[in-house]
């Protein structure tokens, strides 16, 4: 097994783990190793569908009482009742015992009872409140009907017999005399009258409907009048508050007085008996009255008795939660296990990381900061004494003592600061793209010899690092050759490298300004080794696997690797290959061995087509990568140059103007005003925006140019078994 740092090349190695768990504990067992948080389980029940597993039942208990433990949830939510946060249990909880799990299970089943029975106890109390509130306003409001009725009564008659009277009547803001309301009570009755009504609320938003209804079902034959309720009646079933209307309906026989009462009663009306005599109808109103406070009582009470019962539940429910959501994932984890019948055994298979590690380098290579250069060394350049104000001068090198480390400080005053940088900066670039790129290459090698894959050695690393070399190992070489060359004193100035890398392919062969002696036959030579190569990294490798298949095939091991078998000891002990992963055989030691099946994805059959096509495409990628990731290293040119050109304006902007006053309390003073501003932008230009943007750069180049030379990805996610994951994915608040 590699090391663990091995993980920055390909996919994690991981340890395959089989575990001999005593059926007593297996539960205690999986909850320490969920609290870990470090082990993948295998599923060695795969062809066995939920239902026919081991522990369903108990699964399915858990999930009434997740189910109940919702239910309380939505009633807090309902009340407006905060929930403990689970923040205060999450890593104080202990794994709980099997009676712990049950006691909560009676519990739950009695909470849920009573809160059921409380919660219907105060709707049906709730909707009696209702009814009694919406019947007082119908008695209020109808005996101002009746009184205008009785004042109108050969208005109705003509409403009722007359087919071509006027669309419904509503008299509710007739204002009838003080001697038509003295003398209603000698109004003959309606029963006398043969005339009938219906009196009720409806939804306000339905009475237009309602009236149209009415007046095409029974061709006008109606007397009707209304008036709005002006509270909203709050509905039992939401608590959200309806505009309603009271009517009353008069109406000449028990048929069309039957017919009223269905249209109301389809379009959500309530309806509401109320006596014709106004004396009875005050006994009404009092008798309401009397009921409604009676039920208010009662309900305020059963408020006081769920609030209190629910904020005694709010202060355990998220431990609750949390305990039920994790030995769900208990049972479902030990759904995975294999069972020893003869020994009562269960058994498991686990994988896991060995370890990690995390490293950190940082670097130091321009010699600035803020825009201001470092002077931690002698600068090589020596400048003239005596200069005058705008006298232009030349610096010259200090014998043979050159600066020890990173950029000369001296560069920093000198006029062609910028075209020395740019150059500097730029090539270094490609110095570092290339020995990036090339360790990463170097680690494909490590892969291919971690897997004991030789033709990955020679059908890939070896061509496609000849091929690298030869191109971009050769750019590098002559940057470094260029930089190390005295040019003043061969009287020659020194080569494009840009366009001596372009006629390498353009014009092979031939040399406008040359490097170094014997320059064309070199790169000649370089540009066959790079191009036979290409052919290499085609063919090579398929054409060996289509070799090692058929060589395979003629030795008659076809089925080679088709059944493998763990055994639960280090020794090595063959058993019959009739055996299945869920059997178990035993030997007079006591030893287990495990049979498992490999199913058909984990065999797949040689196909050269398929090698081809994915040989093909790795090569041209690898190709054209090569080229194209080299110039996206240029990035950290162009990322330091930006840093460089904003450090400088930011100075230049504030604190230079604060050194520069002449006036020393006005130096003072601009130093302490333009430093804050100078910080402030700094830090939020240089360090948070520019800062950001450099670390998703260097990101992109370890993940794209340099990992796609190496990393294999071809393992499957890491999916421990963990508390900590399960209740992050899945919060209970």
């Amino acid at each position: 097994m590699g090391p663990s740092q091995d993980t920055l090349l390909r996919s994690a190695d991981m340890s395959l783990t089989q575990l001999y768990i005593a059926n007593e504990i297996g539960r205690e067992v999986v909850s320490a190793l969920g609290e870990l948080g470090m082990v993948q389980f295998r599923d060695l029940n795969a062809d066995t569908t939920a239902f026919q597993r081991t522990f369903t039942n108990e699964i399915r208990r858990l999930d009434n009482v997740e189910r109940q433990l919702r239910y309380f949830q939505a009633q807090m939510e309902k009340e407006s009742i905060e929930m403990r946060p689970s923040s205060e249990f999450a890593n104080t909880l202990a794994a709980p015992m099997a009676s712990e799990i049950d006691e909560l299970a009676q519990r739950s089943e009695s909470l849920e009872q009573r809160i059921f029975s409380l919660n219907e106890s105060y709707e049906v109390l709730k909707r009696r409140e209702v009814e009694l509130i919406e019947w007082r306003w119908v008695l209020r409001e109808a005996g101002g009907f009746f009184d205008r009725a009785h004042g109108h009564t050969d208005e109705i008659r003509q409403s009722l017999d007359n087919d071509e009277a006027p669309l419904l009547r509503d008299v509710e803001h007739q204002h009838p005399s003080r001697r038509q309301t003295d003398d209603v009570q000698h109004q003959p009755s309606f029963s006398v009258m043969d005339i009938g009504f219906v009196s009720g609320v409806i939804p306000r938003d339905r009475i237009g409907a309602f009236e149209r209804i009415l007046w095409r079902t029974l061709r006008g034959n109606l007397y009707m009048n209304q008036s709005e309720i002006p509270q909203p009646i709050i509905d039992p079933s939401n608590n959200e508050g309806i505009q309603k209307n009271v009517f009353v309906i008069f109406a000449h026989g028990k048929e069309i007085i039957a017919k009223i009462r269905k249209i109301a009663e389809s379009l959500g009306a309530n309806l509401y008996s109320v006596d014709e005599n106004s004396e009875l109808r005050r006994d009404q109103i009092h008798d309401a009255n009397t009921r409604l406070s009676d039920v208010e009582s009662v309900l305020r009470n059963t408020k006081v008795t769920l609030d209190a019962e629910l904020s005694q539940i709010a202060r355990s429910l998220a431990a609750w939660m949390i305990v039920v959501r994790k030995e769900k994932a208990v049972y479902h984890t030990l759904n995975q296990f294999s069972y020893d019948q003869a020994r009562k055994t269960l058994i498991a298979e686990a994988c896991h990381l060995d370890s990690l590690r995390k490293e950190i380098i940082q670097g130091l290579i321009y010699n600035d900061i803020f825009s201001r250069s470092l002077e931690i060394f002698p600068s090589a350049w020596q400048w003239p004494q005596d200069v005058q104000l705008g006298e232009t001068v030349s610096a010259t090198l200090k014998g043979n003592y050159r600066y020890p480390f990173g950029l000369d400080w001296g560069w920093h005053a000198s006029s062609n600061n910028l075209l020395f940088t740019n150059s500097f900066k730029m090539k270094l670039a490609i110095l570092l793209g290339w020995s990036h790129m090339t360790y990463s290459i170097c680690l494909s090698f490590l892969n291919a010899r971690h897997f004991k894959k030789p033709i990955e050695i020679w059908g890939n690393f070896v061509p496609g690092m000849i091929f690298f070399q030869s191109i971009f190992g050769y750019l590098v070489f002559s940057i470094i050759y260029k930089w190390l060359v005295d040019w003043p004193a061969r009287g020659q100035s020194p080569p494009s490298l840009l366009n001596m890398l372009i006629f390498m392919f353009l014009k092979p062969g031939s040399v406008d300004e040359p490097l170094y002696k014997g320059q064309a036959g070199v790169q000649v030579v370089l540009l066959l080794l790079a191009v036979i190569q290409i052919p290499i990294l085609l063919f090579l490798k398929p054409c060996y696997l289509r070799w090692e298949h058929n060589r395979a095939r003629a030795l008659g091991y076809r089925g080679l690797g088709e059944i493998s078998r763990v055994s639960a000891t280090d020794e090595d002990e063959h058993e019959p290959h009739g055996s299945t992963r869920h059997s178990m055989t035993s030997d007079a030691e006591g030893i287990g061995m495990i049979t498992q099946d490999v199913g058909e994805e984990e065999h797949e059959e040689f196909d050269f087509g398929d090698e081809m096509i994915h040989q093909i495409i790795h090569t041209i990628e690898f190709c054209l990568n090569c080229v194209s990731h080299t110039a996206s290293y240029l990035r950290l040119w162009a990322l330091s140059l930006a840093h460089q050109q904003l450090s400088i304006v930011l100075w230049k902007m504030t604190l230079n103007n604060g050194f520069s006053a002449e006036s020393s309390t006005t130096r003072v003073i601009l130093i302490i005003v333009t430093f804050y501003v100078w910080f402030t932008l700094t830090v939020a230009v240089l360090c948070v925006i520019e800062g950001t943007s450099a670390m998703l750069h260097s990101l992109r180049l370890h993940w794209v140019e340099a990992m796609s030379k190496h990393f294999i990805g071809d393992g499957i996610p890491f999916t421990p078994f963990s508390f900590k994951i399960l209740l992050q994915e899945n919060p209970v608040d």
